[in-house]
């Protein structure tokens, strides 16, 4: 088997009638004389091969690289069968995605730890909604990469013992992956009505501060409203009116917040 190299272009696949749209999706399929297997790892992964085209007619294997990439990956050794130096190549595609997934989680608990404390959440939305959104983008790719091991499995691309080995070593992987998403998925939601809960309870204490404002004005208001009534009343002619008027008001103040003290809500 040998191996060639070269840049991808649009022309290349073109040729092989496949449309540009293709090119977003992690998936294989059949092409005339072969097969086509087009990898594309989502934004938040650091894939040592990053994305790639390959194409194979089972007498060779053309590996193109988009957007003018000249330094090829390493590659298995040439005397290994086509499907087992695919399934390599995949292996090595996601061999250091648990690393990706990891931080994930690191910048979900850091997420989880501002919601508890006392320091202020900026942007905590946006981080979150992009984490959510890298994990929903991770879980279609690793889909994408079960339904292509399902493919080579099914089609007998796959069939000797080295290769169903390295096949099933890969689904496991992938697997375990997919449901260590599924688990970071469950994490955000909990960390959201975490972050949904605390906004609820200081939404809740504002309004029972305002509350307990508004019952402590609501005697003063009451007096204003006696005393300011265009009438002539005796408490006028008194010099110590004003003066008891005040005191009143404080006293009122006091007994007040005492009594909201007591029953703790303040």
């Amino acid at each position: 088997m040998s191996f060639h190299y070269q840049c991808c272009t649009q022309q290349d696949l073109a040729a092989w009638g496949f449309q540009e749209q293709v090119y977003n999706r992690t998936r294989i399929e059949p092409c005339p004389g072969g097969y086509v297997l087009h990898v594309n790892p989502p934004a938040p992964l650091k894939s040592p091969l990053g994305s790639f085209h390959l194409y194979t007619d089972f007498q060779r294997v053309l590996l193109f690289l988009p957007g003018g990439t000249q330094t090829a990956p390493t590659l298995p050794p040439s005397e290994e069968t086509i499907p087992l130096t695919i399934l390599r190549l995949l292996f090595q595609t996601i061999s250091q995605d648990m690393n990706t997934l990891e931080h994930m989680e690191s910048q979900l608990s850091t997420l989880e730890d501002s919601v508890f404390s006392n320091r202020e959440n900026l942007n905590f939305s946006r981080r979150l909604i992009r984490i959510r959104r890298n994990i929903i983008h991770l879980r279609q790719y690793y889909e994408q990469m079960i339904e292509i091991l399902a493919v080579m499995e099914e089609s007998k691309l796959a069939h000797e013992g080295e290769e169903l080995t390295w096949l099933h070593r890969l689904d496991r992987r992938c697997d375990r992956l997919f449901s260590l998403l599924t688990d970071l998925r469950e994490y955000s939601l909990n960390v959201q009505d975490a972050y949904q809960s605390k906004n609820d309870y200081n939404l809740n204490n504002l309004m029972k501060t305002l509350t307990i404002l508004t019952t402590m004005m609501l005697p003063l208001q009451l007096i204003t409203g006696w005393f300011g009534m265009n009438l002539m009343m005796p408490e006028f002619q008194s010099p110590l009116a004003y003066p008891v008027v005040i005191v009143l008001c404080i006293v009122i103040i006091i007994l007040c917040t005492l009594f909201f003290k007591k029953k703790k809500w303040l």
